[in-house]
């Protein structure tokens, strides 16, 4: 599936954006999209720039109630130096906005930054944190190309920004940069628009309209013009088919030369095709005045999950001191697990390399919105860990002290038990206790880049302390081990105790 590559801003001039619109395109890849579910279409030849685009769209919108369609947004892309670009999109009567995106808007540890065609060395990603980092670090790779080889002369810069896979930047090394904007990133009352599926076997004139996300859920009419496509293209294939019989049978009639038993199969062959393309058209029409339902398909509504992601840990001495610690936390031996993980959520912010001490937390390189590192200070009211220090945390104050070192390189190696069957409240078939580990590291698992690891709590409940934000009490999760199993099965280590 090709990278969704949202609105771009072309900076000409110093303090100067221009915008871009289909003048900028090549030529004869405009392309707008009335969304989510255009059942009319639009004159293309009518539509010469981005106004055109969401005013054919805001027309069209008012007849779709007609052929049960629906049209609230607009999308207006198009190809720029053959790569495909949303020059913008929005709601409709909706202006766009064309603040341009950086790194502040990726989802924590997906920021990649390329330098192209050939790089000559790997890049250190943790060196970049901007577009205009990403810039600057290819042009310096540009400089000593003849020393180590490569061709670099163009970037681009990526990440998944609420899970979808955006470029947010690219341009020649020592040119202007080509900006993502924010529109359709699923700001505040904006929609964030997918790129459709590319299949192994076309059927033509199928166009998917890109799935987009709309509050909590994603909306996605795929399966649907799948089949109506289908079946147009079986129609019109039967259509054809059906001519052809036609002029077989009739010629077969002006062939027969007044033979009767000639003449009757003649007439036969073009009354079964006549019959067949009655048949066809009419079952469809039967089965729309019946319920349009059969044949005209909704969008499929499908719960949207928030992207989580794992940092991984390191190991360290774990701090266990009621001076870091908010009071909220029950911190003792006669409180259960569930008691004590459960009071610990909204009060623990991640922290990479963190294990319940006052910063700084050397071993995180993240910046907070405001500039700020998050090595720099734990929010107040919380303790700062990572997942492993979260599950020692948690063992400590149970009394139960982990067994072995506070990172999952030390909890988990060849003698641990690997998982091969889940069950409700057990692994491989054996219930288990409150206090087990499960998880993995990159040692267990060469695939995965970092480690992880959740700890039961009893009755098949699961916590874990994840990566994908560091701001006050987003830290601690509970999940079920169903749930855990079916989502990193492939991947799980258990250590029990």
């Amino acid at each position: 599936m090709k990278y969704l590559i949202f609105t771009i801003l072309l900076f000409s001039l110093p303090g100067v954006v221009l915008a871009l619109d289909y003048g900028d395109c090549d030529t004869g890849t405009q392309e707008c999209l009335c969304l989510p579910n255009d059942k009319l279409g639009i004159d293309e030849s009518a539509v010469s720039s981005i106004q055109d685009c969401h005013d054919e769209c805001n027309e069209n919108a008012e007849y779709q109630y007609l052929v049960y369609g629906e049209v609230t947004s607009y999308s207006a892309q198009c190809d720029i130096g053959g790569i495909l670009t949303t020059l913008a999109q929005g709601d409709l009567g909706e202006e766009v906005d064309l603040d341009r995106l950086d790194y502040d808007w990726c989802d924590d540890g997906t920021e990649i930054c390329s330098c192209l065609p050939d790089s000559p060395y790997p890049l250190d990603q943790t060196l970049v944190g901007s577009v205009a980092d990403c810039q600057e670090s290819c042009a310096l790779q540009e400089e000593v190309e003849y020393i180590y080889g490569g061709d670099v002369t163009y970037f681009t810069a990526e990440c998944d920004i609420a899970g979808v896979s955006t470029t947010i930047g690219q341009g020649d090394i020592d040119g202007v940069i080509n900006y993502a904007t924010e529109s359709g990133i699923g700001t505040e009352g904006g929609d964030t628009f997918y790129s459709p599926p590319t299949l192994n076997v076309d059927i033509p004139g199928l166009e998917f309209t890109p799935a987009y996300k709309e509050g909590d859920a994603i909306k996605s009419n795929y399966i649907g013009e799948y089949i109506e496509a289908g079946y147009t293209w079986v129609l019109a294939a039967a259509s054809l088919l059906a001519i052809v019989f036609l002029m077989l049978g009739g010629l077969q009639y002006m062939l027969a030369r007044g033979k009767q038993e000639a003449i009757g199969k003649a007439k036969t062959r073009i009354k079964n095709a006549i019959t067949g393309i009655i048949l066809l058209f009419g079952a469809f029409t039967i089965a729309f005045m019946v319920d349009p339902g059969t044949v005209v398909f909704d969008s499929l509504n499908m719960e949207y999950v928030e992207p989580r992601v794992f940092d991984g840990d390191i190991s360290g001495e774990l701090v266990f001191s009621e001076e870091y610690r908010p009071p909220e936390i029950l911190c003792e031996s006669t409180y259960s697990y569930d008691e004590i993980a459960t009071s610990m959520i909204n009060h623990v912010a991640y922290r990479y390399g963190g294990k319940g001490g006052p910063p700084p937390y050397e071993y995180d390189e993240k910046i907070d919105p405001n500039g700020t590192p998050y090595s720099s200070y734990c929010p107040t009211d919380n303790l700062c860990l990572d997942c492993s220090g979260f599950v020692a945390y948690v063992s400590e104050c149970k009394g139960d002290p982990l067994p072995a070192g506070y990172s999952t390189r030390e909890l988990f190696n060849e003698s641990s038990e690997k998982m091969t069957t889940c069950g409700e409240t057990s692994i491989n078939g054996v219930d288990l206790n409150p206090g087990d580990l499960l998880g993995w590291n990159s040692d267990l698992e060469p695939t995965q880049t970092g480690g992880h690891v959740f700890i039961h709590v009893g009755g098949g409940k699961v916590f874990d302390a994840y990566g994908s934000g560091r701001e006050p009490g987003i830290l601690a999760a509970q999940w079920t081990l169903p749930s855990v199993c079916s989502h990193y099965g492939e991947i799980l280590w258990v250590l029990r105790r």
